[in-house]
């Protein structure tokens, strides 16, 4: 009974909620959607063992041209059959392509990256869903795009939890820089979300909260010109 009563707690406590309080100028991500219709070529840039996780054309543009990103996983994790959940960390990647005027698929930038991921002895793991937005580090202008790569993991009577991984492209859609710690989810004594906003100058910065019953802690990172950084960090309690 006690747990189903902090179940329903959480659930009331939610981290949309708690973003969008907290979040003075949200930013919008674009939503990319998955496409069905993958070209042959794109096999031949998933490294051997690996698995194709995601296809999609973006908004962005690379000299006028639509950009494709993908997203694959480097190899197949194998996960121990043991009693209790495993966690592991998958190696994977994503490219973007344009198209060449033969139609032939032509990379322009890649990033590799991990991310957790959760198994069970009975299933394996392996029942992620994966999303992509896209998002920019300075959203006024326009420049320097961000794609933010959700990992959604099914999870419990507490719901799914995200694992999300940020691919920053500070010099257009070259150098690519992957940083993890974005997400969200929930547990038997609370939970986290990511959230993120404009500051003084404008760039992206990114808010992370955990959230618990008695209150959240909401924790700011700002770029520094070469990654994401804590600049702060507050607990609020809850009334």
């Amino acid at each position: 009974m006690k747990k189903l009563w902090l179940a329903l707690t959480l659930f009331a406590l939610s981290p949309r909620l708690a973003t969008a309080q907290e979040v003075k100028n949200p930013v919008v991500l674009e939503k990319v959607t998955y496409s069905r219709a993958i070209p042959k070529g794109l096999r031949a840039f998933v490294p051997r063992g690996g698995k194709s996780r995601f296809w999609g054309a973006t908004k962005l543009k690379y000299n006028g041209q639509k950009v494709w990103v993908h997203v694959y996983d480097v190899a197949k994790l194998r996960f121990e059959k043991k009693k209790g959940p495993d966690y592991a960390t998958q190696k994977s990647g994503l490219d973007l392509f344009v198209f060449s005027k033969s139609h032939r698929l032509k990379r322009i930038g890649s990033s590799r990256f991990g991310y957790s991921r959760f198994g069970d002895y009975e299933s394996g793991g392996g029942h992620e869903s994966v999303g992509v937005q896209t998002l920019w580090l300075d959203p006024q202008t326009k420049k320097m795009p961000v794609v933010e790569v959700d990992i959604n993991q099914p999870s419990n009577v507490y719901g799914d939890n995200g694992s999300g991984v940020l691919i920053i492209f500070p010099k257009d859609l070259q150098g690519a820089v992957a940083q993890i710690g974005v997400g969200h989810g929930a547990s038997h004594s609370g939970g986290w979300f990511t959230g993120y906003e404009i500051d003084e100058k404008g760039l992206l910065s990114i808010i992370s909260g955990e959230f618990e019953a008695v209150g959240t802690t909401y924790t700011k990172y700002k770029w520094d010109g070469k990654q994401f950084v804590q600049t702060s960090s507050r607990f609020e309690v809850r009334e």
